[in-house]
């Protein structure tokens, strides 16, 4: 993959210190992608990688998983011309009360776009929701894959830009 972009993203994204992951699991860097709302080129960079990798799932629909690819998968969403859709992390107790935003109908394609996976739990959850309401994921694309044992997710291919090897320097 591009070195330039990679070092864009060590530049503006990594934190070096110690962190506690979402599935428990410590680490010495953390990918902060939501430093890319403040970082247009590089948002503009990394949805142009995402846009090609789509175009080869050819989805109706692309998934964004709040909050870390709303931004992401938006900008991806207008490139490519295909809409998105996302789950809410609650469901909305005023208005609409929805718990899915965008419109959608049973059977159509749908791709999940997200910024990092560890372990692939939200994902997985996500697959489980969108399948119960009829919908038929068929891949996953994040930035950053941390990881150890690179398999299919849930009976779907995973494609990173990045693996979190690439960053180990």
């Amino acid at each position: 993959m591009n070195s330039n972009l990679k070092n864009k993203i060590k530049d503006v994204i990594i934190k070096k210190g110690k962190f506690n992951l979402k599935d428990g699991t410590k680490s010495r860097i953390y990918f902060d992608f939501r430093e890319l709302i403040s970082s247009p080129p590089l948002m503009d960079e990394i949805t142009d990688e995402i846009s090609f990798l789509v175009k080869e799932f050819a989805p109706d629909l692309l998934v964004a998983l709040p909050y870390g690819s709303l931004p992401i998968t938006s900008v991806v969403s207008v490139k490519t011309g295909i809409p998105f859709i996302y789950k809410r992390k609650e469901k909305k107790a005023y208005g609409t009360q929805n718990e899915l935003e965008g419109r959608y109908k049973q059977g159509q394609s749908c791709l999940i776009i997200d910024d990092v996976i560890t372990s692939g739990g939200s994902k997985e959850e996500t697959i489980r929701y969108l399948k119960r309401i009829g919908l038929k994921p068929i891949g996953i694309i994040v930035i950053v894959d941390r990881r150890k044992k690179v398999e299919e997710l849930f009976g779907l291919k995973v494609t990173s830009l990045f693996k979190e090897l690439d960053f180990d320097n």
